[in-house]
């Protein structure tokens, strides 16, 4: 988690998305349990669309269990996809 994170108008967008109590996780699909508090896996966090790391800003959260955004891991689902391939195997030949 970045400094981005800590700051005041971060806290403010992700109480405000909080109090609007949408369902479901943007990443499974699942509803959250707006009641569970952190560590549990199906609490609330707040998932950047476009990921803080790549611009992303405060204004473009969407809700999402704890658990998902841990298993995400920071990384766009693109970016998931693309590490999930096999290695390139190279011959060494030239």
């Amino acid at each position: 988690m970045g400094a981005a994170h800590h700051t005041h108008a971060y806290r403010q967008a992700r109480a405000a998305l909080k109090a609007k109590r949408l369902q479901p996780c943007c990443l499974c699909g699942e509803p959250i349990d707006y009641t569970a508090t952190k560590p549990d896996p199906l609490s609330f966090s707040a998932e950047h669309v476009i990921a803080a790391r790549h611009g992303g800003d405060h204004t473009t959260l969407e809700p999402a269990h704890l658990g998902c955004q841990h298993t995400q891991g920071g990384h766009a689902a693109h970016e998931q996809a693309w590490a999930s391939l096999p290695p390139i195997r190279r011959s060494g030949v030239w």
